[in-house]
């Protein structure tokens, strides 16, 4: 049996989807960076039996004995690592040793040497041209003889962290490779092998974004030394050069012969992208950041160059249905898109009327409940007319083709209340996602997803808020937002308080 054919919006669709794919960014860069001695200096307070620091120690990397890195482990406390908001300490899972950065303090100066501009023309080249790159300190770990962390991802410590970053001290040792896996591909850093083959005094050094999975292999001799830091991409009022390589070039190439297409959306519409990497969310009640600083990779290059454009991306949290036919000639879904991240749904009332209520968009059929008390029923509201009496004629808000499958890579998780033979707890999962609003043939460029007004007139307004998390060289995933007060806060949380 063959397969069925392609529709010519699929075909187009795809197009844009397999440009996306090309423009993957690698999610790493790793190498050594020749530094001089007086960087590689080291102050540290062991602790007394007591629990009280005592005197402070001191060794250089370049010129550190078997002795001293026997030393610097045993005052080291044991290293814990995140699980669902708490901090464990768990030995089969992690085994090294951690100082705490009150602890210790080290010469070594990244701003100095280079790196986070390295870091930066590698990681975040599609940063907006008034950003730059802000590195954490975080803590030093040391891995001795079988120490090891098994496959974890970080967890992002604010809104506008993407990323980590471990330097390795210039320490002998064997094992303690660092391995890191994304969509099914998989990279090795051996920092021993690296440094060792290095002349003169360096650093090994590897950055990743956060939610790239990753693990320690066991040390098998010596002591594998780290520093951590959390990287941020943070606003600067001087401007630098904001690198285009040829994948960026490629996705606009594809935007721009998709859009000339007189047959693409002749009438126009919106144009779905699921997000491929991951990010945190703000705490439920709140809006989605509309800043593209804090996007990573493949999305960052999608949105700078709808913006470039002048096409004015969206980012949306969609209710609904997740997969849908590639060979269908509408490439489309029922649901409902939200800008906030929805509260714990009432009793008694349904989860997606109350999105829709709270400004959230229908699209496609939809798929919307709502309660009416005279008659004792729901009634279920369709895009067509019908000559059932439950359902009524509703227009949706908007009408989106889906280029990419959503995805579970960041999801909203809302408790919510369902109806059988009784009542039980269930749940529903917004995926994030980016809307695009494409004008009719001959009026391409220049709108935007805002067009489409909030029933209840609720501004777009970026809501900064930070989100928690423990994590030194790594750690489980944590999506969990934290508060943080906004000018729009109280608007959010007026317009929100039915979810």
């Amino acid at each position: 049996m063959e397969p069925p054919a392609i529709s010519p919006l699929r075909a187009q669709l795809n197009t844009l989807n397999h440009a996306i794919n090309e423009a993957v960014t690698l999610p790493h860069v790793s190498g050594t960076l020749a530094v001089s001695f007086d960087d590689l200096h080291l102050f540290f307070k062991k602790p007394e039996p007591g629990g009280e620091n005592s005197d402070s120690c001191h060794l250089n990397f370049d010129t550190a004995t078997d002795d001293n890195l026997e030393l610097l482990s045993r005052s080291c406390d044991a290293a814990t690592f995140g699980r669902n908001n708490e901090d464990v300490l768990d030995e089969s899972y992690r085994k090294a040793g951690k100082l705490d950065a009150s602890r210790f303090s080290s010469t070594i100066d990244i701003h100095r040497t280079g790196l986070l501009q390295l870091i930066g023309d590698h990681l975040c080249k599609n940063l907006p041209p008034s950003s730059t790159i802000q590195a954490e300190r975080y803590k030093l770990n040391v891995y001795g003889k079988d120490a090891f962390f098994e496959p974890h991802k970080d967890t992002p410590r604010g809104e506008h962290m993407f990323g980590s970053l471990v330097v390795v001290f210039p320490t002998p040792h064997q094992g303690g490779a660092l391995i890191m896996r994304d969509k099914g591909k998989e990279w090795t850093f051996d920092s021993a092998e690296a440094i060792k083959k290095h002349q003169g005094p360096c650093i090994g050094y590897i950055a990743f974004y956060s939610d790239v999975e990753h693990e320690v292999t066991p040390v098998t001799s010596g002591y594998r030394v780290t520093l951590t830091y959390n990287l941020y991409s943070t606003p600067s009022t001087t401007s630098h050069a904001n690198l285009r390589e040829a994948s960026l070039s490629c996705l606009k190439d594809a935007f721009e012969r998709v859009l000339k297409d007189r047959t693409f959306l002749p009438k126009g519409g919106y144009v779905g992208f699921a997000l491929q990497r991951q990010y945190p969310l703000p705490r439920q009640g709140k809006y989605l950041s509309a800043s593209n600083r804090n996007l990573k990779g493949e999305d960052a290059e999608l949105m700078s160059v709808a913006l470039d454009m002048s096409l004015e991306p969206t980012l949306y949290l969609w209710y609904g249905q997740t997969d849908f036919d590639y060979s269908n000639s509408y490439s489309r879904l029922d649901g409902v898109l939200c800008n906030f991240v929805p509260r714990d749904q009432p009793e008694g009332e349904s989860f997606l009327a109350l999105l829709r209520q709270a400004g959230g968009k229908t699209v496609g059929t939809t798929i919307v409940q709502s309660y009416n008390e005279e008659l004792d029923m729901w009634y279920y509201e369709d895009g067509d007319d019908s000559d059932y009496y439950e359902y009524r004629a509703v227009t949706p808000d908007m009408d989106v083709s889906w280029v990419s499958q959503l995805n579970d890579n960041t999801v909203a998780k809302t408790p919510c209340i369902v109806y059988g033979n009784e009542a039980s707890l269930s749940h529903e999962y917004g995926r994030l996602c980016m809307i695009v609003k494409i004008g009719a043939y001959g009026k391409r460029y220049g709108t935007s997803v805002s067009d489409v007004k909030d029933s209840d007139g609720i501004s777009k307004e970026d809501d900064d808020d930070n989100i928690e998390g423990n994590d030194d060289e790594g750690d489980d995933d944590n999506l969990e937002g934290k508060e943080e007060e906004t000018e729009s806060e109280g608007d959010a949380d007026d317009a929100l308080d039915s979810l």
